[in-house]
């Protein structure tokens, strides 16, 4: 984190329970070990991130650029209700 957001870090004891600084594997990493819960729509965005080497990188990607609309559906596969997202396969709901 930036010196000036270290302190920064914290939780509204509602929404969120706790707030820490980790890199987006780090948090991947600890949601796939049951270290804390990661909604699926952070996941997402998490796994975007960790592909990055850090924010220097990731910023020369955003000039110009369009974050698509992931506008999940709901679907029914073999009688279980499924979400699905634009280009991945169903996931249990």
């Amino acid at each position: 984190a930036p010196p000036q957001q270290r302190d920064g870090a914290s939780s509204d004891l509602v929404e969120t329970t706790s707030a820490r600084w980790l890199r987006p594997a780090d948090a991947l990493d600890g949601g796939e070990e049951g270290r804390f819960t990661i909604v699926f729509p952070t996941r997402k965005v998490l796994a975007e991130l960790a592909a990055f080497d850090g924010v220097a990188a990731l910023e020369r990607t955003l000039p110009g650029r369009e974050v698509p609309r992931l506008q999940p559906t709901i679907v029914m596969v073999d009688g279980v209700p499924m979400v699905q997202l634009p280009g991945l396969d169903p996931e249990v709901a």
